[in-house]
Parts: C-alpha cells; structure tokens; sequence
C-alpha cells in the first residue's frame, strides 16, 4: 500500500511539471488557421508567436524568413497552465502603433487574437486557431 501511495505522489509532482505556464515559461504558440474578425473569413494559415513572460513577444511568419517584434507594454492576467482554460492579455506596440494581444482557451478551443491599428489606419483584428503550444 505504501509503495502506490509514493508512486502515485511521484507521478503527481512529475504531472505538474510539464504544466506550460505563461508567466514563467518561454512558449512557443503554433498558428494554422487565420480569422480575419472583420470579414468573417477563416484561411489556412501558419505562424507562431513565441511569448517568454511578461516580455517582448516574437511573431514568427513566412518559416522564419520575417520576425516581429511587438514590445510588450504591459500584461494582464496568470496562466499556469495552458492546457486548461485561462486568458492572458497583453498591451502591445511595434514601432509606433500600439494594441492588443490575447491568449485564451476555453471550452470551445485555444488562440491568440490580435488588434493592433497601423500609422496608415488599417485595422488588424485577427484571431489566429493555436494547434499546439511547447516550450520553446
């Protein structure tokens, strides 16, 4: 009886470990389906964002090739563990164009959805499906 009880405790100390928490993990957030919020249109598209707590985020497109920067001007919100539902918003700009960026699971899925306004007005407001999350 003692021995299921100390491997039951083992499993459960290893089962928190590999929780992915946003705060204080570097995650790597794997993108395949765009949703352009305005249009109502959803394409396949792939990207990720790679958070490292509360500081600058980097918006991985194109495999690679083109990286940005959006610098993170606050963050609101804990998540430790990404696998369950929870949200976390942060105040973003690139250059000098400032908006949003939020990571949200509930029941009906896990994503990321940007709303960022360009110097030129155009309006990014995009919802981006997330397949996978790990640690980067």
């Amino acid at each position: 009886m003692r021995a299921i009880i100390l491997t039951t405790a083992f499993l459960f100390s290893f089962a928190g470990l590999a929780a992915k928490d946003v705060l204080n993990q570097k995650l790597n957030w794997g993108v395949t389906h765009l949703k352009d919020i305005a249009k109502d249109t959803v394409t396949s598209y792939q990207c990720s964002f790679i958070t490292n707590g509360d500081r600058n985020i980097s918006w991985v497109q194109d495999e690679g090739d083109f990286v940005t920067t959006l610098r993170v001007n606050s963050m609101e919100g804990q998540w430790t563990n990404v696998a369950s539902p929870g949200k976390v918003t942060y105040s973003i700009s690139v250059d000098s164009q400032s908006g949003i960026l939020i990571f949200e699971r509930d029941q009906s899925g896990l994503w990321v959805t940007l709303d960022l306004t360009l110097d030129s007005g155009i309006r990014i407001h995009h919802q981006y499906t997330v397949s996978q999350v790990a640690i980067n």
